[in-house]
């Protein structure tokens, strides 16, 4: 039996444990026995015959600590238990031998040796053993009658006091009895072999579902968090840890008002089996780029429809709400030029028949006042003034078509710088261009639109009160980016939303026309321009574009 058997439990070395903790409880009892009968009979402890049992038992716990040895230290546990068994019935023929042979009372330890090769081998094991135990009993009986064995000395019953009739049924009833027990047993342990083996299966089975859902919680693009009634987080994803930038031990048992205090502070005013659906929250950093999460809550029901706590899923609309800001602004912008260019058109001819006229009183040989000549040239002026806002509107709302060219990054900042040094706004800002570590990003665009957006920016953040301006470019991926930051007041909150729509302004003397067509400039460009504080003080625009397709030049 030193093949490696069977094992429907998948723990081998459990069983041969299990054998262990047996034997050593047994010898346990019979020693204990034996202490109690020697202090009722008061009988001398010296006798031979209960030294030799005194000595199998101490070998007993000898050879068991030497199996846990072996066992910790990775021997086979089939040949393991082998060596047990095969040691369990040569210890239980010697005890027989030296207690009467076939009258002895200790023969009960051969089918318990039959049990131990049972829980190792199933039927296969109390097969074996049974046969083996009734060799060995029987032999054992036979030449210890025989005086073939001789006696132990000092041996109060020998095994040769039996008659041959005594020692027939001796033989006989000893012999039914292994046979009881072993069939009992082979019985047992078919059983416990197909209820182990079924028992594996569903273990295999409940094993390969477990890693299958943990397969899918962890291939969820969504977030998945799982609460327990009093609101510890029990599990959470990989997604989840990354949207809201958390770490699995940072997470797990705690609450979730630590982990997400504004989803925490929302669960706590439902019931424990109310259902939420398309539940959208801002997460605030508190840095002004907070993330919006679609939210959907379930409770987390157990076998018998008992609450165990909550399942919260979600998802990160940051993107996709950005996504719909800039298409409805986008909208409204396309429907505002439209309505401008129809406005620009109807207003610029009556407005030239005026200026022609004001031209013609001022060349009048009759001359005029003061005064006259004071409102002419106030009239000249705001005509100019109009028409210069009429050219915007035209721009904006009717642009000339891009001719895009590759073009490198850096040199349009520094383009933009140089055009923009020559606006006398530009003597109290410094313009610092920060052209970044990596290659120069190849972008595929129209020089000089992209000019006049990079232009528009530095004279706004100007105008503002800046006096620290800087432009950074960098690639991220297949976009360009661009950043203008500086060290003015900053966009109020509430101006932010609307920064990019036509006609809005902060400024008392501006149009609300240079952002706008910034806007349309860098949309009819692929790109995207989005406007933010920064946490030192000042505003951010960053600006991305595709990459040209030729990548990045050195």
């Amino acid at each position: 039996m030193t093949g490696t058997p069977r094992d429907p439990s998948g723990d081998p070395r459990r069983r041969v444990a299990y054998l262990m903790l047996f034997r050593i409880g047994l010898v346990s009892v019979v020693f204990g026995s034996l202490l109690m009968l020697s202090w009722w009979s008061d009988s001398a402890l010296g006798d031979t015959s209960t030294r030799l049992l005194f000595g199998l038992i101490a070998a007993t716990y000898v050879l068991t600590v030497v199996y846990a040895v072996m066992l910790r230290r990775g021997t086979d546990p089939a040949r393991l238990a082998s060596l047990q068994i095969a040691a369990d019935l040569a210890i239980a023929s010697v005890l027989v031998h030296a207690t009467g042979g076939a009258q002895s009372p200790y023969s009960f330890f051969f089918p318990l040796s039959i049990i131990g090769a049972a829980i190792i081998w199933f039927r296969t094991g109390a097969a074996i053993s049974l046969s083996a135990s009734i060799v060995l009993y029987v032999a054992v009986s036979l030449l210890g009658w025989w005086g073939i064995l001789p006696p132990i000395e000092g041996t109060i019953v020998l095994p040769s006091d039996l008659t041959q009739v005594e020692l027939l049924r001796a033989l006989a009833l000893n012999i039914a009895t292994f046979l009881a027990v072993g069939a009992l047993v082979v019985n047992l342990a078919g059983q416990l072999a197909r209820t182990s083996a079924v028992l594996e299966t569903e273990r295999e089975g409940a094993a390969i579902l477990r890693t299958v859902h943990e397969d899918i919680v962890r291939s969820l693009a969504g977030g998945l968090i799982t609460v327990d009634n009093n609101g510890a987080v029990l599990t959470i994803n990989d997604a989840a840890c990354e949207i809201l930038a958390v770490s699995f031990q940072a997470s797990k048992d705690k609450p979730i008002q630590n982990v997400v205090p504004a989803l925490g502070a929302h669960l706590e005013n439902l019931g424990p089996r109310a259902v939420v659906r398309r539940l959208e929250l801002t997460l605030d950093s508190g840095e002004g780029d907070g993330r919006t999460l679609g939210i959907s809550i379930t409770p987390l029901l157990n076998h018998q429809d008992g609450v165990l706590g909550r399942i919260i899923n979600f998802q990160d609309l940051t993107e996709l709400r950005a996504v719909e800001r800039r298409a409805r602004q986008g909208e409204r912008l396309a429907a505002i030029g439209r309505l401008a260019a129809g406005i620009a058109h109807e207003i610029r001819n009556p407005l030239a028949s005026i200026s022609g006229s004001i031209e013609l009183l001022a060349a009048a040989p009759a001359e005029a006042d003061d005064d006259e000549r004071a409102l002419m040239d106030i009239v000249t002026r705001e005509i100019d003034r109009l028409n210069h806002l009429l050219t915007d509107l035209l721009e904006y709302a009717n642009p000339r078509p891009r001719q895009a060219v590759p073009v490198e990054v850096p040199e349009l900042c520094a383009a933009a710088v140089r055009a923009f040094e020559k606006d006398p706004r530009a003597a109290a800002v410094t313009v610092r261009v920060d052209p970044g570590d990596g290659d120069a990003p190849l972008v595929s665009t129209d020089p000089s639109k992209l000019e006049q957006v990079l232009w528009n920016l530095l004279r706004n953040a100007a105008e503002a009160g800046a006096s620290h301006i800087t432009i950074a470019t960098a690639a991220a991926g297949d976009r360009a980016i661009i950043t203008v930051s500086d060290d003015g007041p900053g966009i109020p909150a509430a101006s932010r939303d609307r920064l990019f729509e036509p006609f809005f302004t902060t400024k008392r003397h501006g149009t609300g026309l240079g952002l706008a067509t910034a806007f349309a400039i860098i949309t009819e460009h692929a790109g995207t321009i989005e406007a933010t504080e920064r946490a030192a003080g000042g505003t951010e625009f960053s600006i991305t574009l595709p990459i040209h397709p030729g990548g990045a030049n050195s």
